[in-house]
């Protein structure tokens, strides 16, 4: 996945709060899989172009996800919105937006 070179971007990390421990997110695979679930279900195949950032703190249940910075209240609305995650209620908690530089190559 590539970003137009002139295109602001955002890195949004979230925590995420399960209602059953045994529900938790243990890897980034997992993460990533959280977040693909989240927006292909409320905007589509279609939706806007992310990339899930490498980190994730299992123990704090954190995770990163950049974009276009046009579409963070289409990336937000979807995150916050999925409600369930495998058999546990998620909430989800922003914890810091910034804008960062494109270098996401070595992301992919």
């Amino acid at each position: 996945m590539a970003f137009k070179n002139d295109t602001q971007l955002l890195k949004l990390t979230i925590q995420l709060e399960f209602s059953k421990d045994e529900s938790r997110i243990d890897n980034q695979r997992e993460f990533s899989a959280f977040c693909q679930m989240a927006i292909e279900k409320l905007l589509g195949e279609a939706g806007p172009e992310y990339v899930v950032d490498k980190f994730f703190d299992r123990k704090e249940q954190l995770g990163s996800v950049i974009f276009e910075a046009q579409h963070l209240n289409h990336i937000w609305a979807a995150l916050t919105l999925q409600g369930r995650y495998l058999s546990s209620q998620v909430s989800v908690g922003m914890k810091k937006i910034e804008r960062v530089r494109q270098v996401l190559h070595d992301m992919q």
